[in-house]
């Protein structure tokens, strides 16, 4: 918490900053905030719009990193904030060394070395070189500050910066190398003593039009003190906050993970509720992708746990045609014996729900074809039934699927009667079979759908056995479970309520009524009373 209110510090700075030079640089408060007069603010109002700019990206991106949150969150913070840092010390490299405990000066700083800059090639502007003579004494970038070489160097090509606006230049006499005389230096302790601040004159420098005219100095410190000081233990407090919190945050926080369908959603927003409800931080990765992406996920630590079917481990260590997946019970201690050993995954208590792959039919077409079962939708596809299904890629290539169905009941369907759909969502499929797109009056459904019955499909019923029993149970990885034992207590009895009855009724809500799975889950929880 600590570490968003100083990022938002941090981003209300920087915004405030961008107000500054790209709206009111050249008014009387932006002159007073940076320390400029109306013709150099006048001058350079272009350059100081552009450096607004940037402090507004980088507003921008801690304020996107507050707002997302979780990991990317956390990572958009650290960018930008080291972004902040590093352009504090390539100004303190470039120009001067003050500017990293200044930030909130970056503009006049940027302003000022690109004048310095120009300057130090001889470019040939309109102002004279001593025009410029008050930003530099106020960055610290006159030639008194640098070397002894470079200050002889300096004063060839500075024209009009007589040696009497040098002994002038509050800078050169701290740096030491235009010593002041006895009577100055008696003359400031009298003053020190009562309490008098010195006055210093202001430098008359060169015009452009050949005349004379005074530009006020302004005292760094108080520059420094108005703006700096609060920027800098923001930044600093931030930095702190996410190098030591950052770890530590991201190694306690669950990333939950889904696969890309209704119910995938409304299961991982399920488990996702139940551990924020328990005071876990959780990182969401619900829907991230069909079977191969999410398994590959977990197993490479991307993601630390989501809902998985039983019958799916048959194929993930190729022993599909194990008779084990036929039956629930034998299913879920296959699975979690196999992922146990090889993984070091655990398998959770699945929920009491056999969501299967199956096909269903239109209603109208399966009344007139008299189609009731698998082995009467074989032989009408066999004797050259007009069908066409539609599909996910995975229900088309799977094994286990389609192919598996048409080599138990004796049919083969061609691509031209296939309508393959991406990702995995059997709301599409029933859709596109209730409308007849593109001709289609068949399609691949779920055994725990909600919109199979809503939409008038008939499912055709397995009578061999095909495909095995799918419970939804959740994986977690082992070192998080062991981490955190309270996790299997928590989820059991959340999954318990999913029977499957309960599951189509809530694919229904998103499916059909087009409620968010997240709602869906959570008035689920808060009914079952497992959510405060």
């Amino acid at each position: 918490m600590i570490a968003q209110i100083l990022a938002a510090l941090v981003a209300a700075i920087h915004a405030y900053i961008l107000v500054l030079e790209m709206f009111l640089w050249d008014t009387p408060r932006g002159r007073k905030a940076f320390g400029t007069t109306a013709d150099f603010a006048a001058q350079t109002r272009v350059l100081a719009a552009n450096q607004g700019l940037y402090n507004g990206f980088l507003a921008a991106g801690l304020i996107y990193g507050l707002v997302r949150g979780g990991d990317e969150g956390f990572a958009f913070l650290l960018f930008f904030l080291v972004s902040v840092v590093v352009a504090g010390l390539y100004g303190a490299a470039t120009a001067s060394r003050k500017i990293p405990v200044h930030p909130g000066a970056t503009g006049g700083f940027g302003v000022g070395g690109a004048a310095r800059q120009d300057l130090r090639r001889g470019s040939d502007h309109d102002v004279r070189a001593g025009d410029f003579l008050t930003p530099f004494c106020q960055l610290g970038a006159c030639p008194a500050r640098i070397s002894a070489l470079r200050v002889r160097q300096a004063r060839k090509r500075l024209l009009g910066w007589t040696e009497r606006e040098r002994r002038r230049c509050r800078c050169s006499r701290r740096a030491g190398s235009l010593p002041k005389g006895r009577r100055h230096r008696k003359r400031d302790r009298r003053r020190r003593r009562s309490g008098v601040a010195r006055q210093r004159p202001a430098p008359v420098l060169s015009g452009t039009n050949g005349g004379r005219r005074s530009m006020p100095t302004i005292d760094r410190r108080t520059l420094f003190r108005r703006a700096g000081l609060l920027t800098l233990a923001a930044t600093l407090a931030l930095g702190t906050a996410a190098v030591v919190t950052g770890p530590a945050r991201a190694a306690d926080a669950i990333t939950v993970g889904s696969k890309i369908d209704t119910e995938g959603a409304v299961l991982g927003n399920v488990i996702r509720l139940v551990l924020e409800n328990a005071g876990y931080t959780v990182n969401d990765r619900i829907s991230l992708g069909p079977t191969k992406i999410v398994r590959e996920a977990l197993l490479a630590g991307e993601i630390d746990i989501y809902p998985e079917y039983t019958g799916n481990a048959g194929f993930f260590f190729n022993i599909d045609a194990d008779p084990a997946w036929k039956k629930a019970d034998t299913a879920y201690a296959k699975a979690k014996q196999l992922d146990a050993e090889a993984n070091d995954l655990v398998w959770l208590q699945p929920a009491p729900a056999n969501n299967t792959w199956a096909i269903a039919v239109r209603g109208d077409v399966a009344e007139a074809q008299k189609l009731a079962t698998l082995d009467d939708f074989g032989k009408w596809v066999a004797g050259g039934g007009d069908v066409k299904l539609a599909g996910s890629a995975e229900f088309v290539e799977s094994p286990a699927a389609l192919p598996a169905f048409q080599e138990a009941y004796g049919f083969k369907l061609s691509a031209d009667q296939l309508l393959v759909l991406s990702g995995g969502d059997t709301a599409a499929t029933i859709k596109a079979a209730a409308e007849g797109t593109s001709g289609v009056n068949s399609a691949m459904v779920y055994g725990t759908d909600g919109a199979i019955a809503a939409v008038g499909l008939k499912v055709m019923e397995d009578t061999k056995g095909v495909q095995a029993v799918y419970e939804p149970a959740p994986v977690i990885r082992g070192a998080v479970l062991k981490a955190h034992p309270d996790i299997e207590g928590l989820l059991e009895p959340a999954f318990q309520t999913l029977d499957l009855e309960t599951l189509q009724a809530l694919n229904a809500s998103v499916q059909i009524e087009g409620q968010d799975p997240r709602a869906v889950a959570e008035a689920h929880l808060k009914k079952a009373g497992l959510l405060k």
